[in-house]
């Protein structure tokens, strides 16, 4: 139950039921064009009134839901980084109309087909007065305080384990000797002040065991779409030919592609129409990948992972696996 008193509902896709008592609000916000206004922008999902009811709600809203599910302490730090300035600017954006989160938990983050970071808790989203400081304090501790610590060296499987125990408080940051950002003042303040130190993060690229595996320049060239659509369609005359006949001729819809490094091969199923999600241990390798997905041809299509496939939480599951 959040502010607008608004329920998940289970089911085949993400649903939020709404209270009776929240109903003439909720209908509001989305007359207004706020909602619509931030789906554009992908900071939320797009959200639009499902064509079915649950008893005891007013109407139950449907979002868009993302091909598979990768929870936040198995993303790479650039996307945490950009996690933490989306939540700055979803809240930034909302005072202006008078709203604001009065939630800060980064579990309320999904990551969406494109491996983007979008705010999924629509419940949250409050009247706040410009003074109100809700869902800040969680904000700096469930993320902030991981990635400042990650700025002081901690690696990238040290900062997702802090988020996934729930982040560091204001007394363990301390100890630790970080500056703790101030949660008091005017709300857009304290936003403005959280938003400059996670956009001066530098993330770290260690070198690792499978990071340089592919140089990037090479790689990117051969990603190019032109460059995909001259690879040999008869299977048997190099790896890349074979998996790519092998992912026009059988076409699936989800594949999970175990060990991505950086992402080859998840490129070559997306460019043959599937969904992908690119699993890898090497934090460096997949850092690869998402620079890649944020600047390069083959943008979207792909949400990725810095994890095992054998961790028997949340385990994928597609239409086919890639295993190189």
């Amino acid at each position: 139950v959040d502010g607008w008193d608004t329920a998940i509902v289970g089911g085949a896709g993400y649903y939020r039921a709404v209270y009776p008592s929240a109903a003439e609000a909720v209908t509001r916000l989305l007359r207004s064009g706020v909602v619509g206004a931030l789906a554009e922008r992908g900071w939320i999902p797009s959200v639009a009134q499902a064509p079915f009811g649950v008893t005891g709600y007013a109407l139950v809203l449907s979002a868009e839901t993302p091909p598979f599910r990768v929870d936040p302490w198995d993303w790479p730090l650039s996307l945490l980084r950009d996690a933490a300035l989306v939540y700055c600017d979803l809240n930034l954006e909302l005072l202006r109309h008078g709203l604001g989160l009065c939630d800060g938990h980064l579990g309320n983050f999904s990551q969406d087909r494109h491996a983007r970071p979008v705010w999924v808790d629509l419940g949250s989203i409050v009247p706040m007065p410009p003074h109100d400081l809700r869902g800040l304090q969680e904000f700096r501790d469930s993320l902030l305080h991981p990635l400042l610590l990650m700025a002081r060296g901690g690696s990238g499987r040290l900062v997702r384990g802090l988020i996934r125990g729930g982040g560091v408080d204001e007394a363990d940051t301390r100890a630790l000797g970080i500056s703790v950002p101030p949660v008091h003042g005017a709300r857009d303040a304290v936003l403005r002040n959280f938003r400059d130190l996670a956009a001066g993060l530098a993330i770290a690229n260690p070198e690792t065991l499978w990071g340089k595996y592919d140089d990037t320049g090479v790689f990117a060239a051969r990603l190019e779409p032109a460059a995909l659509e001259r690879l040999p369609t008869a299977s048997g005359q190099n790896r890349p030919a074979t998996i790519h006949h092998l992912l026009r001729t059988h076409r699936p819809l989800r594949v999970v592609d175990v060990g991505a490094n950086a992402g080859f091969f998840s490129v070559l199923a997306h460019h043959a129409g599937a969904s992908v999600l690119a699993l890898d241990t090497d934090d460096m390798a997949i850092e690869k990948l998402y620079h890649f997905l944020r600047t390069g041809p083959a943008r979207g299509g792909i949400q990725v992972a810095v994890r095992s496939v054998f961790s028997k939480e949340n385990r994928p599951r597609g239409d086919a696996a890639i295993a190189l």
